[in-house]
């Protein structure tokens, strides 16, 4: 299937299921990722269904912010390049061009399927029963206390999700993305 097919079955398959999905921009400033090095674009996410609602953190990277905005920055600095992401990502808007003052556009927030992909890989870990089980698959050391915190921030993501939308749902959705 191509990106776009996915995207779209995902899309029906939320749709039939009465879930709702809301992205909200936070500033980097206010983001959990505030002080890392490499600014990325920040959201809370929202899927809601049946009255209930699972909320978190979604943090894309500056090549999110769309493509008409590198038109042209061969001619600019690559001080300025860094400055205008920084700003589109504190700000969540963007210019057309580099170095335009006038009416910025805001930075498109992530779709459901790609949160949905990210989140669903995230809640993989529901099947490594410790984190020494699920470390190595993932590259992390044993001995990672960051990489532990890691496990359980994906192992808490997994149980919220399956609580809001079940094992049966959650499996269908796995399938669907699973190409994405």
């Amino acid at each position: 299937m191509e990106t776009k097919e996915i995207e779209s079955a995902v899309e029906a398959k939320i749709c039939e299921r009465g879930i709702s999905f809301t992205a909200e921009f936070v500033p980097q400033s206010k983001s959990r990722n505030r002080d890392e090095e490499n600014p990325t674009l920040n959201w809370r996410v929202t899927f809601a269904r049946n009255g209930k609602a699972f909320t978190t953190d979604y943090q894309q990277g500056s090549g999110h912010i769309p493509a008409e905005w590198n038109k042209g920055w061969a001619k600019y600095p690559s001080s300025d390049q860094a400055m205008a992401i920084r700003d589109a990502c504190e700000s969540g808007k963007y210019a057309r061009e580099l170095g335009y003052i006038g009416n910025r556009l805001p930075v498109p927030p992530p779709i459901a399927t790609a949160v949905l992909a990210c989140l669903l890989s995230d809640a993989d870990a529901l099947d490594y029963p410790t984190y020494e089980e699920w470390a190595p698959e993932l590259g992390y050391d044993l001995d990672s206390r960051k990489g532990e915190r890691v496990y359980r921030a994906c192992l808490e993501s997994a149980l919220a999700m399956r609580a809001l939308f079940g094992e049966a749902l959650m499996g269908e959705l796995r399938e669907i993305v699973a190409d994405y």
